[in-house]
């Protein structure tokens, strides 16, 4: 049974996964506009340009944004440059228009998530693209939550073991200096000191 965009956010406080959309194209917008509101937990917000795109991404805060691969006012990849920079953590699916292979090729070697053809079919499968690359990312924060785990345990045990090891190594100093003071004295050693510290 596939998982719903808002259960894959659900780490997220909002109750709903908002989707930033970029295109100068209001065809291509009304095509994705239809394709989203096959799952009402989508919540789209659009923009057409550079400039809307620069403050919206800014001001709001946003689960995955899809972008056309040629937008006036950006080059090559700036648009993920753009993202990266304000928000790395967020996906970003490409919306192509055509099928080519370079086409994806040019998306992926950009860092897009994941791209979608510009059809009626193709973008019928939005949605569960959307969801796709959320868990995802769900997997990839919580692997990076483990090995920080992972580190801080390590770390805590380290700083354990070097405490211990300080305070074998004074009683140690201890042991010999009363073997020591029992030396000046002319009475037998107290302490056999040795590195696994027994008495004697």
């Amino acid at each position: 049974m596939p998982v719903s965009p808002t259960a894959v956010a659900a780490e997220s406080p909002r109750a709903v996964v908002r989707v930033l959309y970029l295109s100068d194209d209001q065809a291509d917008c009304e095509l994705v506009r239809v394709g989203l509101s096959r799952d009402s937990s989508l919540q789209l917000t659009e923009v057409h340009s550079k400039r809307e795109f620069d403050e919206t991404l800014s001001r709001g805060k946003f689960d995955v944004i899809l972008s056309d691969l040629d937008i006036p006012g950006f080059e090559g990849g700036q648009v993920f440059e753009t993202v990266r920079s304000v928000c790395p953590e967020v996906p970003v699916i490409i919306i192509a228009g055509t099928s080519s292979e370079g086409v994806a090729v040019k998306a992926w070697q950009h860092g897009a998530a994941d791209h979608v053809i510009r059809t009626q079919g193709e973008i019928s499968r939005l949605p569960q693209a959307i969801t796709s690359v959320l868990e995802k990312r769900m997997l990839v924060i919580q692997h990076q939550r483990d090995e920080q785990a992972l580190r801080e345990q390590v770390e805590e045990l380290t700083r354990w073991n070097e405490a211990t090891l300080g305070r074998e190594n004074r009683i140690r100093e201890l042991k010999q200096e009363v073997n020591d003071l029992l030396a000046g004295k002319g009475q037998p050693p107290r302490y056999g000191v040795s590195d696994k510290e027994t008495e004697s």
